[in-house]
């Protein structure tokens, strides 16, 4: 099964005060139709490093979609920085207390065990669910 495909972009944008190192490095990264992700690498100075990935996931993704969602994120998220993930996830499905899930879920919480990341947003977001996030690298 072939899916449409359309190209994140990330950004790297140096905050250095040398016109040399101001020109932002742009990378792209496939996501499925279904997926949205845009990651911007921000450095305050050479050396560090902080990665912002906004990412939008509709309620209506297949399995296979949520794999390439998921591989294209552990792909932008496999460098040594510091990481904020904020966004719209739709899964409703989520106990974040014990961090369990249905099938759809279970990916994503596997891949924040794997990388290490903590979820930040302990309130309903839409009805009596978590569905936008905020995470973090520990």
């Amino acid at each position: 099964m072939s899916t449409n495909r359309h190209t994140a972009t990330e950004v790297v944008v140096p905050l250095s005060t040398s016109k040399k190192s101001c020109k932002p490095q742009i990378k792209t990264k496939q996501v499925t139709e279904k997926l949205e992700t845009l990651p911007l690498n921000i450095q305050p100075h050479p050396g560090l490093t902080i990665k912002i990935v906004l990412v939008y996931r509709n309620s209506t993704c297949t399995a296979i979609e949520d794999d390439e969602f998921y591989d294209c994120l552990d792909s932008i998220l496999s460098t040594p920085h510091g990481t904020v993930i904020m966004g719209d996830f739709n899964l409703p499905h989520i106990n974040w207390t014990t961090r369990q899930s249905q099938a759809s879920g279970s990916k994503l919480i596997d891949l924040m065990n794997t990388i290490s990341l903590q979820q930040h947003v302990n309130k309903p977001t839409r009805g009596n669910n978590i569905l936008d996030l905020v995470m973090t690298t520990q």
